[in-house]
Parts: structure tokens; C-alpha cells; sequence
């Protein structure tokens, strides 16, 4: 099986805060992953994160930075999205076999 590289992840969504991204590989279906790369994303001033992972099959975790609450100061914040993610675009090289 191939190895694959992530260089490069664009996000395409609406937030009304930063979330923190995580981009993770493991070489096994089920095994542990192991986080290669966290960063910081802001929608309203980034359009990308770059990252290196190298493995057979790859994670991206993506978490909130803030609590629904604060994000919604004078809303509602149950059944409320604090972000929306509507496209992702990963810039990848093959690595060869492992």
C-alpha cells in the first residue's frame, strides 16, 4: 500500500470563532494515530494550514476554541453551530509503499 505526504489543507467554512486543527496519520486501519501537526485557524483571516504527515491513512480533527456560550454571547447557544465546514481541499504527495 502507498504512503501519502499532506502538505497542505484549505478549508472552505463560516465560524464565528478560531478552531484548533490536527492532521494525524496511522499505519494500521485501527491503529493509534499519532498527531503530526496542531494549528490554529481563523476563518475570517486564513485559508489554509500548512502541515507535514506522512503515513498510509490519515486524521483531522478539527475542535471549537471557545464554549458554544461564549460564542453566542446573548443568543441561544443549544442547536447552534459555532462553525460550519463546507469544503476541504488536501495538497498530498505519494511517498511510495510501507
Amino acid at each position: 500500500r502507498t504512503a501519502t505526504h499532506i502538505n497542505r489543507i484549505r478549508m472552505r467554512m463560516q465560524s464565528r470563532v478560531s478552531v484548533t486543527v490536527k492532521v494525524g496519520h496511522h499505519d494500521t486501519p485501527d491503529g493509534a494515530i499519532t498527531w503530526d501537526t496542531t494549528r490554529t485557524f481563523d476563518p475570517d483571516s486564513d485559508y489554509k494550514i500548512d502541515c507535514h504527515s506522512g503515513g498510509r491513512y490519515h486524521a483531522i480533527r478539527i475542535e471549537s476554541n471557545t464554549s458554544p456560550v461564549a460564542a453566542y454571547t446573548g443568543e441561544q447557544a443549544a442547536g447552534n453551530a459555532i462553525w460550519s465546514l463546507y469544503g476541504m481541499t488536501i495538497d498530498y504527495v505519494e511517498q511510495g509503499d510501507r
